[in-house]
């Protein structure tokens, strides 16, 4: 199965010296038997700085439900944003009933 998307990527800060950050998410996923492969690329803007990351994903399919993966988000410019880690921990919770729109809740982590 392929899954491409576009999803709005926002990151808040609890540090008042460290700025929100807000993007654009394009993404590819390739799910063969129980690996998940895929690879996003993520325009980021703390509104005072500007980067691109390329983020390379692998990990695990469990049922059809769920999917467990981990990130190396690879920065493309030499600006750095201090609230965006280089390492994801995916955890994508599918809805895949019928009737459903497969909507997909995906609560993501950043270390």
């Amino acid at each position: 199965m392929k899954q491409y998307s576009i999803n709005l990527e926002y990151s808040p800060s609890l540090d008042s010296d460290i700025n929100q950050t807000l993007g654009l998410k394009i993404s590819y996923d390739r799910y063969i038997s129980i690996l998940t492969l895929g690879i996003d690329v993520k325009p980021l803007t703390s509104f005072d700085q500007s980067t691109v990351f390329l983020t390379p994903k692998i990990g695990f399919n469990i049922y059809g439900w769920f999917h467990l993966s981990y990130g190396r988000n690879i920065n493309l410019t030499n600006i750095n944003l201090r609230n965006i880690g280089e390492n994801m921990l995916i955890l994508k919770i599918l809805n895949n009933h019928p009737l459903s729109s497969g909507y997909d809740r995906s609560p993501k982590v950043s270390f």
